[in-house]
């Protein structure tokens, strides 16, 4: 059965990096589930009743996957960054102004590869007011991030004079929920880190 809250959400998936320490795309890294790092997300996403859903790659990579993107579905918009080297707020942007308006929004690193219905249930419970709120797990902050509609405005709003994500998060009152999912914390940036993710029993 399909969360009409969460129906209300977009999520956009930051996957621009060049993943040079992995030697390899990390969203066609094979999840424990059997798809890529990149189908399970959207899979969960999906389940979860968000529609609208947004990825961002760098021009290399989306050059030379056009046989996996194609296997996306078709509501899942691919936005090109052509600098990913300028940091995460540009992706974030771009993103942003693929999204047909200002709603809250969840934005996940594709080397965070958790994500559950329940966790995106619970953070958006929590929203409330706040500009945004972050899972937290034994006092470290995690992944993915919801923010409000009121963040979505300036991330759409070209005009922004905001240099970085944390920045712009920093102008915003923020919540942390503290979560029972230990995996909020992942992050798979290296062949050893891979190495020990595939070998936990995530599903």
């Amino acid at each position: 059965m399909l969360n009409t809250e969460l129906s209300d959400c977009g999520v956009i998936i930051l996957a621009a990096g060049k993943s040079e320490r992995m030697g390899r795309p990390k969203f066609l890294l094979e999840h424990a589930s059997g798809e890529t790092f990149l189908h399970r997300m959207i899979t969960v996403y999906q389940r979860a009743g968000i529609h609208e859903m947004v990825v961002v790659v760098n021009n290399h990579d989306f050059e030379n996957q056009p046989e996996y993107f194609s296997t996306l579905p078709e509501q899942v918009k691919i936005i090109q960054n052509p600098t990913p080297e300028q940091g995460r707020l540009l992706s974030i942007q771009l993103g942003a102004g693929a999204l047909s308006g200002n709603t809250p929004c969840f934005i996940h690193n594709i080397d965070n590869p958790f994500v559950e219905i329940t966790l995106l249930e619970q953070l958006f419970c929590s929203l409330g007011e706040a500009g945004y709120v972050k899972p937290i797990f034994a006092g470290k902050g995690g992944h993915p991030i919801l923010i409000s509609d009121s963040i979505m405005a300036v991330l759409r709003n070209e005009t922004n004079e905001f240099h970085d994500f944390k920045q712009l998060l920093g102008a915003f009152y923020g919540k942390q929920l503290e979560v029972e999912f230990k995996e909020v914390l992942l992050n798979v940036n290296t062949r050893e880190e891979y190495g020990l993710f595939l070998k936990k029993p995530f599903v």
